[in-house]
């Protein structure tokens, strides 16, 4: 898409610099100008998106592949393709909201929300704002959960018996101080760490998926539930669900255009990753097959490994997916986007609060579809294509722009089904985690 106008105007950037230096220049097209020096390229961009996501699909989709049957392959391929293109159509909201308001100064502080602001005004902004909130929170809780899960299986192979809700205690203290840093571009290594991990421990988990499966004679018959299969569905959704940092990342390439690039790389990588663990998980643990890959594997070296590396991973993520709620609040209070005090005390409670919700919920599984049916699946199945064709459709002193009817079409199949399935996975969530999966918080037991 091609951008008629220049960012001539310094913004602050999310990192709090008002950097006269970093601005486009009159005569640079946004096309071939970086945003700024210290920008991400398209592939840390791809690994921060990436390592946000794999984790958790790759640890929770054979479970949801035992949910759906078979036909889960193919909900996995129509979730990958359906989420490419609301990705590229945030992208390409960004691009229009920076081109047609390039004076307004927090765009690409907070762009998603900008986003909702410049399509249908304050309301969609504040929903917007509280639906990233939930998700990266939710997120959060689920990586702080699987991480403890792990730690505390860990140690009991050293025969320590360390619970899990005390591993959360121990995570959060060690965690803490790196979610003190800025933007991602201010932590870039968290996400090469992220996906560099979660790397290793899918070819490490092949290995020993292939070493268990001679050991094993596993069950396929698990009979069909709706309720086991929109939790499945939720749990896709979760394993797909970027769209709440992805506005995030591409505000921080220094080539904000080449994001579709970006968008098809990353969801084409988490499509193979996901239907390759997710078919030899289901293959070789059958119907037995834990919310977590890793609970099902046999004892040994192998698991250990595949153990610490997931680890670090759920770590890295829990920074990554933190970090827009730290950013958004520390807006709301006034405080310095620079290192302070401030920071430091607002990012402790914001790790306190995950630390919380995760002592007061600890089923990993129930939060995952409950995230993925709500807040997810609106900001990635409704909220894009809503706001991309409102865009499009809007008179100003801007070229008109003339969505074409197989787009039109995709973006109203999206929506509708998207938000159905969204509710239906929501409420199913929500009464299994109140009524079937509703474990005693760890504080009363």
């Amino acid at each position: 898409m091609e951008i008629k106008k220049y960012l001539t105007k310094a913004v602050p950037f999310r990192n709090g610099c008002s950097a006269d230096d970093m601005r486009l220049s009159p005569s640079t097209p946004v096309e071939s100008q970086d945003v700024g020096p210290q920008g991400m390229s398209v592939l840390t961009t791809v690994l921060f998106t990436v390592g946000y996501s794999v984790g958790a699909g790759v640890l929770g989709l054979p479970h949801a592949l035992c949910g759906t049957g078979w036909v889960g392959i193919i909900i996995f391929c129509v979730c990958a393709l359906a989420s490419m293109f609301t990705a590229d159509l945030l992208g390409r909201c960004l691009v229009l909201v920076l081109e047609r308001h390039s004076e307004q100064q927090d765009i690409l502080r907070y762009p998603y929300p900008a986003i909702g602001q410049a399509a249908y005004g304050n309301r969609l902004r504040l929903m917007i704002s509280v639906g990233i909130d939930v998700s990266m929170l939710g997120q959060g809780v689920v990586y702080l959960l699987m991480a403890s899960q792990n730690m505390s299986e860990l140690v009991s192979n050293l025969h320590v018996d360390i619970p899990k809700c005390f591993w959360q205690l121990i995570i959060c203290a060690v965690i803490c101080p790196v979610c003190w840093c800025g933007t991602p571009k201010d932590f870039w290594l968290i996400g090469v760490g992220a996906a560099g991990s979660i790397a290793a421990a899918c070819v490490l988990l092949l290995i020993a998926m292939g070493r268990d499966a001679p050991q094993l004679s596993p069950s396929y018959d698990s009979p069909f539930k709706w309720t086991t299969f929109l939790m499945s569905f939720g749990m896709i959704f979760f394993a797909f669900g970027s769209h709440p940092s992805l506005p995030t990342f591409q505000a921080d390439m220094k080539q904000p255009n080449k994001f579709n690039l970006v968008c098809l790389i990353s969801y084409s990588s988490l499509s193979i990753i996901y239907i390759v663990m997710a078919v030899e998980g289901f293959l070789v643990y059958g119907s037995k097959v834990q919310p977590s890959i890793v609970m099902s594997m046999m004892p040994g070296p192998m698991l250990v490994a595949v153990q610490i590396l997931v680890t670090i991973h759920l770590l890295c993520a829990f920074v990554i997916v933190t970090n827009p709620v730290c950013q958004e609040g520390e807006e709301i209070l006034k405080i310095s986007p620079y290192f302070s005090y401030q920071r430091i005390l607002f990012r402790t409670c914001v790790v306190c609060l995950a630390l919380f919700i995760a002592l007061s919920i600890p089923q990993f599984g129930a939060i995952m579809s409950l995230v993925g049916g709500s807040s997810i699946a609106v900001l990635m199945f409704v909220v894009p294509p809503v706001c991309y064709l409102k865009l499009c459709s809007m008179k100003g002193p801007w070229e008109p722009i003339e969505v074409p009817l197989h787009e039109k079409v995709a973006c109203v199949e999206i929506i509708i089904v998207g938000a159905a399935l969204g509710a239906s996975i929501t409420a199913t969530a929500l009464e299994a985690l109140v009524y079937s999966e509703f474990s005693k918080p760890c504080y009363l037991s």
